[in-house]
Parts: C-alpha cells; sequence; structure tokens
C-alpha cells in the first residue's frame, strides 16, 4: 500500500479512557463474539490486544494501535484518512480483526522505577511477536532518535510529561525498498492514564462490534475504544515541503482540502501563494503559538484521539 508524507505537526496526548487487565479483561474478550480469538492476537490477557507482559511491571512499551484524526477536517475525513489508519493499525493476521500495514509506529516506554517516560518510533516489522526496537540512527539524511522527559505514572493511571520533547518521526513509505519520510514534530506533550495492568491506554472495542454486521471495523464502529487525546500544530509552509506521490500535491493542499482552489497548478501541486504568501490561511499561528489572527494564521490545528498496547521491546 502506497502511504502519504506528512510534515510538522506538535502532538499532546491526553487520555479520556483507562483500561482494566488481568482475568476480568479475558472473560470480556472470550464473551464477545467479536473478539479476537487465537493465542497471536492475544497473548496475554488484557482489554487492547497487548502482545507483550514485561517482567516485574516496572517497565511498559506501548504501541499506538490506532489514531484517528478529528482536525483539520481535511485529514479526518479526506482521501489521507485511511491510509493513515492502516499504517496506524498493527500487522496482526485477518482473524485479529485489527490487521493493518503497521508501518507507522509510534512507542511510548514508561520506567515507572525512574518515572521516565521515552517517546520514539521503529521500523515496521513482518510480526509484531517479534517485538519493536526504537529507532537511533540516521535515516534519510537526518539522524532519528527517541527523545525523554518525566513523566510520574499516578496511583490511578494517569501521567503527564514534565515538558515538551521534539520528535523527527520517521513515515516509512515503502518497506520493501526502506523509501522513509521524516516528520519533525515540536514541542511533544503527553498525558494520559494506563490501565490498572500497565498494558493499555483504551481497550478493544469488543461491545461496539456487531455480528449482525460480520464485526466490521468502520468509522462509527472503531477497532478500539480511545484512551486519549491528541491535539498539535502544523506549519503550512513544512507541509508544503512534503510531496504525496499518490495523490499528486503536497501535504500543505491536502490539509486546505481543495486542489483546484489552493494548488498552483504544477505536477505535483503545491500551495498556491499570494504576495509571497500561502493563500490558505490555517486556524492558528506558529510565531504566537495561538489562534490565528488577520496577521497570522500559517498554521492548523491536529486533533484526534488514540488508543495503545503494550508490546516487546526488542534489542
Amino acid at each position: 500500500m502506497s502511504l502519504v508524507r506528512t510534515s510538522a505537526a506538535a502532538f499532546v496526548l491526553v487520555a479520556v479512557a483507562g483500561c482494566g487487565g488481568g482475568r476480568d479483561a479475558k472473560k470480556r474478550l472470550a464473551d464477545s463474539p467479536c473478539a479476537p480469538k487465537g493465542a497471536v492476537c492475544a497473548p496475554v490477557p488484557s482489554d487492547c490486544l497487548a502482545q507483550h507482559a514485561e517482567a516485574g511491571g516496572e517497565a511498559t512499551t506501548l504501541r499506538v494501535a490506532q489514531l484517528r484524526l478529528t482536525k483539520p477536517a481535511a485529514l479526518a475525513r479526506g482521501p489521507l484518512r485511511d491510509p493513515f489508519a492502516e499504517a496506524v493499525a498493527p500487522n496482526l493476521p485477518d482473524e485479529c480483526r485489527v490487521g493493518g500495514a503497521g508501518t507507522f509506529n509510534m512507542l511510548l516506554r514508561f520506567d515507572r522505577a525512574v518515572d521516565k517516560l521515552t517517546v520514539g518510533f521503529a521500523k515496521p516489522v513482518d510480526r509484531p511477536a517479534r517485538g519493536y526496537g526504537l529507532i537511533d540512527e540516521t535515516l534519510g539524511g537526518a539522524h532519528v532518535e527517541p527523545a525523554v522527559t518525566r513523566a510520574p505514572i499516578q496511583p490511578d493511571g494517569r501521567f503527564a510529561a514534565a515538558s515538551p520533547i521534539d520528535l523527527l518521526v520517521p513515515l516509512f513509505l515503502d518497506p520493501a525498498t526502506g523509501e522513509v519520510a521524516l516528520l519533525p514534530v515540536r514541542g511533544v506533550h503527553v498525558s494520559g492514564q494506563i490501565g490498572s495492568d500497565g498494558l493499555c491506554i483504551g481497550r478493544f472495542n469488543a461491545e461496539g462490534l456487531k455480528p449482525e454486521d460480520k464485526c466490521a471495523i468502520t468509522e462509527a464502529a472503531p477497532a478500539f475504544v480511545d484512551g486519549g487525546i491528541v491535539r498539535g500544530v502544523v506549519k503550512l509552509e513544512e507541509a508544503d515541503a512534503v510531496l504525496l506521490p499518490s495523490a499528486g500535491h503536497s501535504l500543505c493542499v491536502a490539509i486546505a482540502g481543495d486542489v483546484p482552489k489552493y494548488g498552483d497548478g504544477a505536477t505535483p501541486a503545491r500551495c498556491r501563494r499570494e504576495g509571497g504568501r500561502i493563500a490558505f490561511q490555517g486556524d492558528w499561528c506558529s510565531t504566537t503559538n495561538a489562534p490565528a489572527t488577520p496577521a497570522c494564521a500559517d498554521a492548523v490545528q491536529l486533533a484526534g484521539s488514540f488508543a495503545a498496547s503494550a508490546v516487546r521491546l526488542a534489542p
């Protein structure tokens, strides 16, 4: 599948739903006719199809398994939505019901002993059970590495990063060839709530999938009940520098949502300019980090929700 190239964004993750675990979680999934069956789908008991539980419980690595954008509207409902959703979904077998391409692997690693949160990314793997290794190497001409911040986990599972972090996010467009696009992410702030078993943010949507609909995953019935909210900012100039080969235009044009109106007519199309500035007006100002004004509308807000499941951290 062909994925899209994306550009700069800053994220805030805020949990809106925790998850349980253990025997109760296993029973809830077992009782659901739409729950994935088989050890490969849920090798450890959890609410979210966790793939691994680390011994001792002092450290946990979670992979974002679902990320649903709500803003900007063109990305939330446009042609980029489905390819991105497929890239985020884990590449589990079809019988697990949540299978995707597994090419966008965002990892959150919590080390409870020292209140540390590491945020990074992993390359695509052929089988999730093998685990995911945090990238710390040069890709696409730049060094990609995880970022670390302090994030104590409260007794109820809630956490919040003590300071924002910057990331360079790799988006693997073609795992076979190694083609990668790099996504600069600034001012990343993470907060949320981890389930009592430490394996989930959010949970599998066992109650929302319907047997009469063949347990189909749709926008109205997603694979997971999200446990977090994502908000951020994308600079239009940076988005315009990122081309979407399958779409034939830049990310800026995709965000604007109207190629004839905001494209410059070139191949590939970039955002049309007036007086040296991008004609499309965003809803955010990057220089003030505040809502757009007539004098500054060079960015757009990004918002969405997410769920995450525990995975093995590979060397």
